[in-house]
């Protein structure tokens, strides 16, 4: 298993992603949809975005979840928003991290962006306990950088709390380094 180097929009919907899928949304549909910047568009902003487009050209704010693949660690869905045209096709306004032309999207009929941060969900790659502890570590990280429930994120991340965080991080990253290498025995 090598440390996550990589940030993929994932090209086809694996019995993989689609399980991901299910943790957040009763019957999955994820579909790709076209990437298409606007002057105004921002980097993790995509609300903003949506209702910037919205107020120029009509449409509506369409959420859901933009689903990340991080090879042989997790598949991450980060709560998102799309616009939708009038006609019903699909825009996403933000560019993603990997500086795709097309993010794969998962739209949520029930939840609903209010202003209010709603925690991504970190899926394991598989059943190891490399996959759960990084996935552990990656919910908890998120979850001081943007707080359920609050709006935007904290400026006011507690230090000792995500210097711990980071230790178990790399801790991980470097068993994972170790035993790619061949070695029998990673360390303790």
């Amino acid at each position: 298993m090598r440390p996550p180097s990589l940030i993929l929009t994932p090209r086809e919907i694996s019995p993989l992603v689609f399980e991901a899928c299910r943790t957040a949304v009763a019957n999955p549909n994820p579909i790709h949809v076209p990437v298409r910047l606007e002057a105004y568009s921002q980097a993790e902003d995509c609300h903003r975005n949506v209702a910037e487009k919205t107020r120029q050209d009509g449409g509506q704010a369409c959420s859901g979840w933009v689903i990340w693949e991080i090879p042989d660690w997790e598949i991450q869905l980060e709560f998102h928003s799309v616009w939708q045209s009038n006609q019903g096709s699909l825009v996403d306004l933000s560019p993603p991290l990997h500086g795709g032309t097309e993010v794969l999207f998962l739209p949520d009929p029930v939840r609903v962006y209010e202003g209010r941060n709603i925690s991504s969900i970190h899926y394991p790659y598989d059943a190891s306990e490399r996959c759960r502890e990084y996935v552990d570590v990656a919910d908890k990280i998120n979850r001081l950088i943007f707080p359920p429930g609050k709006s935007g994120k904290s400026y006011f991340v507690p230090t000792a709390e995500m210097a711990a965080l980071n230790a178990r991080r790399r801790d991980i990253f470097t068993k994972a380094i170790h035993l790619e290498s061949g070695d029998s025995q990673p360390p303790a």
